[in-house]
């Protein structure tokens, strides 16, 4: 019998049972992917970019901004330009389609909104906004954007919206960190400061940058509860009780994270701990983000893409600090663990960075 995908219809997609379809459709992800592929689509998260940070601007002052808001708004474009080769604007005409989640309620619930007047105008808006953009999509046939389909709504959300949010709730916590990044990121600025963009390439193997983003989803993993490991084969004994030999069980990243057999320190952010305090890391292989094995997320070269351009852009062009009603219980207190970890509000206040940090070139320095 065919294995389905959640949507029951029978389709064969990367979450496949049987290995020898899996790896047709592996390979086919790959090449959509590829270093060439992610460049096309980093020239395409950039003019999106360039609107969230317009609105942010545009919201910035002494009134906090749910920044999570934003970077749903901005990721949702991103993946409907990817998806169906022209934009869909959602940042731009400010409107939230988070009521496209609610598909995910049992289905009473949905079936006693339904029948509840005035409440399913937003599914009805929802279904034409829908209906317009396949139609836009079925006339664009000619692009050469590739079609890399509907799962792209699962993965771009799993693995950039809570890791984006991560990485701003714990930059607005330690504005050290900040600074750090600036000076690191200063010498591969456009060369004429017109946009403040960077180039992924130059900025891939930036190594504070890379250990900020790590530390982010080593606390914040964007799946907190599924990683498969085999016991060995004598069995292993877990809180007293004992699991045989050879058995699959899941390991928690979220309680791997927090535990000192895998991590010194680990409560606290330490993005050295990546580069220059590898001690600090006990266990490399508690380790795995984007999952592990021949199942792992072929999306992860994107994710950190715009994992690493995004914040890049947008320390250096606002400061960044806590909304005075936003403390670390009330962020932590809306964690929910729905498979995919899933945040609540990040309240900051933005102020617009106009000046251009006077740090040297590491390369150039003595």
């Amino acid at each position: 019998m065919a294995a389905t995908t959640s949507s029951g219809r029978g389709e064969r997609g990367g979450n496949d049972r049987d290995s020898s379809v899996y790896h047709v459709h592996r390979r086919a992800w790959s090449l959509v992917f590829s270093d060439k592929m992610v460049r096309g689509y980093e020239l395409c998260a950039r003019v999106y970019r360039q609107k969230l940070v317009e609105r942010l601007r545009a919201s910035s002052g002494a009134i906090p901004v749910d920044v999570y808001h934003w970077f749903s708004l901005y990721i949702f474009d991103v993946m409907g330009d990817l998806r169906s080769a022209g934009a869909s604007g959602v940042v731009t005409l400010l409107k939230s389609l988070t009521v496209f989640f609610g598909i995910g309620f049992p289905i009473w619930v949905f079936l006693a909104i339904r029948n509840t007047p005035g409440l399913m105008s937003d599914f009805w808006k929802l279904l034409d906004w829908c209906a317009k953009r396949f139609r836009q999509w079925l006339e664009n046939e000619q692009s050469e954007v590739p079609d890399i389909s509907a799962s792209l709504i699962g993965s771009l959300l799993i693995y950039r919206l809570a890791p984006l949010t991560a990485i701003f709730y714990l930059l607005a916590h330690h504005p050290d960190e900040v600074e750090k990044l600036r000076r690191e990121l200063e010498p591969y600025r456009d060369a004429d400061h017109s946009t403040g963009e960077f180039l992924h390439s130059e900025i891939a193997r930036l190594p504070h940058l890379n250990g900020v983003i790590n530390e982010a989803l080593r606390l914040f993993p964007a799946v907190p509860g599924t990683v498969p490991r085999k016991t060995p084969r004598g069995g292993i004994v877990v809180q007293g009780v004992r699991i045989p030999g050879d058995i699959t069980v899941f390991c928690p990243q979220w309680v791997m994270a927090r535990s000192e057999l895998c991590c010194a320190k680990p409560y606290e952010f330490i993005p050295e701990r990546w580069y220059s305090q590898p001690e600090l890391v006990r266990s490399k292989s508690a380790f795995a983000p984007f999952s592990i094995g021949p199942y792992n997320c072929v999306g992860r070269p994107l994710a950190l893409s715009n994992l690493r351009t995004t914040p890049a852009r947008l320390i250096t062009s606002f400061d960044v600090q806590l909304g005075p009603a936003e403390t670390k219980e009330r962020f932590l207190h809306d964690v929910k663990d729905r498979f995919v970890l899933e945040l609540g509000a990040l309240n900051l206040i933005l102020s617009s960075v106009d000046r251009v940090f006077p740090y040297p070139n590491p390369s150039s320095s003595s």
